[in-house]
């Protein structure tokens, strides 16, 4: 995490040191109360937020592929059988193999082990 002079959001690391309209106390990205006054309600260091939007995706895509090749399977959607547990498969390994890069990119970066 780089440290900075600049007040940021606690949830979403928007940055609050511009100015903000009168009275306003509200973080304009994401609606989290601040107070100026107290650093407990803001933080000053910067957080790299795309490694949990980086293991949403994967697992998204393998849930949908999932659900989507049950339906395949059982019939509701018309596919050969054999394509549909194939479709199956795919979706299992694909959304695998890439929730095992990100496993390694995490690893690799140190960004496991507290060194951002």
């Amino acid at each position: 995490m780089e440290s900075t002079n600049q007040m940021r959001c606690l949830s979403c690391n928007y940055d609050l040191s511009h100015r903000l309209p009168e009275g306003e106390q509200r973080c304009p990205e994401c609606g989290r109360v601040f107070n100026p006054d107290d650093p407990r309600t803001w933080s000053t260091t910067t957080r790299r937020l795309w490694p949990r939007k980086a293991v949403f995706l994967p697992i998204m895509l393998g849930i949908w592929l999932v659900i989507t090749s049950m339906f395949f399977i059982d019939g509701s959607l018309n596919l050969p059988q054999g394509a549909s547990y194939l479709l199956l498969l795919a979706g299992t390994a694909a959304s695998a193999f890439i929730l095992t890069l990100l496993i390694s990119l995490l690893l690799l970066t140190g960004f496991a082990f507290g060194r951002r």
